[in-house]
């Protein structure tokens, strides 16, 4: 409950936080992250961000701190969040890209709408082109 994580949070009882957030309503999830970032907790405000969907700021977070694994973790909830803000993709697809995965990259400009950037990266990098990717890339032929 909402009265217990205050309590927590009063007291300082930072792994009972964690616990009693978790699986509670997204507000409380992202006013816990920001106070464990606020505290340095870097992981769990990300766990956190990612879990209340503010994939921005835990995407922020994980390539300020060099936490890379959470990269991919943001990845999966994209793919399963179809509302993500196509900025957040858009960086995450920058980033698979500094890390040398262009086919991640490649998923992400797509969800991004950047459907042009996308073809150009399968083609520098022999990227296959699969069923789902060719119905975004023949709309880009029509426009031509």
């Amino acid at each position: 409950s909402s009265f217990a994580i205050k309590l927590a949070i009063d007291n300082e009882m930072d792994h009972e936080i964690m616990a009693l957030t978790v699986n509670g309503p997204r507000e409380v999830m992202l006013k816990v992250a920001s106070y464990f970032e606020q505290k340095g907790y870097n992981e769990k405000a990300i766990i956190l961000y990612i879990k209340g969907r503010n994939f921005k700021r835990a995407l922020d977070l994980s390539m300020k701190f060099k936490l890379f694994d959470y990269i991919n973790k943001i990845t999966g909830e994209i793919d399963q969040n179809q509302d993500t803000d196509p900025e957040v993709l858009a960086a995450v697809g920058s980033h698979f890209m500094e890390a040398n995965q262009p086919d991640k990259a490649v998923h992400l400009l797509i969800a991004s709408g950047q459907h042009e950037k996308a073809l150009e990266l399968c083609l520098e990098h022999n990227i296959q082109i699969n069923e789902d990717m060719i119905e975004y890339f023949t709309v880009i032929y029509y426009m031509y």
